[in-house]
Parts: structure tokens; sequence; C-alpha cells
């Protein structure tokens, strides 16, 4: 059962704040100070970047993004798709681009666990990111060799049980 406290969803008006909020949020503290004034933002194209190939999950739900942002902001919202690195590759490129919020990014767990996976990142995920919104959630399995060996032993049958008796 699903906590109330917690909604999975966000509505339209939602939305809509988060995204006038996302030029400002998207880089922190640092960029907050920096960002253009919101009534002349965005005056030219929007750069989301996704971490991973074209056609995942996380890259289809950045082009549906991608183009409601462009509609309800009248400017075009372009998609880079930047894989590799478990996602460092991404990360260190939106965190190298310039805090003027015409760069923005969309990731899933691999900004958070990036830094205890890798020796060494190029980056601080902590400092150089803050939270926009959590767009959506899709489910994550993680299975092993026993798992996937004991429901394949519990499904086959056994030798000679298939033969006619």
């Amino acid at each position: 059962m699903r906590s109330r406290a917690t909604p999975t969803t966000i509505d339209r008006r939602r939305l809509l704040a988060l995204a006038a909020a996302a030029p400002v949020l998207v880089f922190g503290r640092t960029a907050a100070a920096q960002a253009p004034s919101p009534s002349g933002w965005p005056s030219r194209v929007v750069k989301l970047v996704v971490p991973f190939t074209p056609g995942g999950g996380i890259d289809a739900i950045g082009r549906i993004l991608g183009a409601r942002l462009s509609e309800m902001w009248g400017q075009q919202v372009v998609i880079e798709n930047k894989p590799g690195a478990g996602g460092n590759i991404a990360s260190e490129f939106v965190a190298r681009s310039a805090p003027d919020g015409y760069t923005m990014y969309i990731s899933a767990a691999g900004l958070a666990v990036n830094r205890y996976l890798f020796a060494a990142i190029n980056y601080d995920p902590l400092a150089d990111f803050a939270p926009v919104t959590l767009i959506c959630l899709f489910p994550q399995h993680l299975g092993g060799a026993e798992f996937v060996t004991g429901a394949v032993r519990r499904r086959s049958p056994r030798v000679g049980q298939d033969k006619p008796g």
C-alpha cells in the first residue's frame, strides 16, 4: 500500500511551478545569483542532458519532458545524450557548463551512487548539483546468480520426467 505522504505523480500546476524554478534550482547556490531574470528566460535553446543512449527509459522520459517544456516556454529544448562511465561523462559535462540555466540534467541513481563506485570523479555531486524535482518512479530489479539459477531449477522438468510413461 502506498503512503499518501509521498505522491508518485505530479499534477500540472506543480509541474509548471517546478519548471519555472528549474533554472535557478538546478545549479545550486552559486548559480542562483548568476541566473538570468525569469521574465527574459529562456531567450535561447535550452539543453537537457541525458546520461544514457537514445531509446532507453530515461531518454524517453527526457524527450517527453523536453517536448512539453518546449511548448510551455516557447523555446526549443534539445535533448543531448552523453552515455558512458555510468553517467559520469554527462555529469561532468553539466557540472562544467556555464551556470546560466540553459543546461539541465536528467539523472537516475548514478548521480547518487557513482561517488562510491568510482575511485575518482571530476565533479562533486553534492556541491555541483541541486535537485529540482522528482519526475517519475520506475521499477528496478536486483538479482544474482543464485536467484536466477534457483528460478530456473524450480521451473525445469527433471530428467526423465518428461518422457511418456
